[in-house]
């Protein structure tokens, strides 16, 4: 699990770790949304930046062909289209689903029979 206090090198670095297995990260929705942007591109395109190493020769790229799974209490494709006024190719690798709020979390009686 990453959460939004990781770097996005730390979370790269785990997608290329877990490899095809999926990613959850955890409240997202406090991520600046250029940060958003850019960690919704790098997801779908499956490798991290190109590097050089000291002697100029090309070092190994991290891959990945992965799913993360986020949550937040903000809805990205608002804060994205906030952010710029042509947001489609991030919109277009985002699914949102909006969970209603439940008794479950407001029925006292009802949580203590769940629980």
């Amino acid at each position: 699990m990453v959460n939004a206090k990781d770097t996005e090198n730390a979370k790269l670095g785990r997608m290329s770790q877990l490899g095809n297995l999926p990613i959850c990260m955890d409240e997202m929705g406090n991520e600046q949304a250029e940060d958003l942007s850019n960690l919704i591109l790098k997801t779908t395109q499956g490798q991290d930046k190109r590097r050089l190493n000291t002697a100029g020769d090309e070092r190994h790229t991290k891959e990945w062909s992965t799913v993360a799974v986020t949550s937040s209490n903000h809805a990205f494709s608002t804060k994205l289209g906030h952010f710029k006024s042509d947001a489609d190719a991030e919109k277009m690798r985002l699914f949102e689903y909006d969970i209603k709020d439940s008794k479950i979390f407001t029925d006292k009686k009802l949580a203590e029979d769940f629980n």
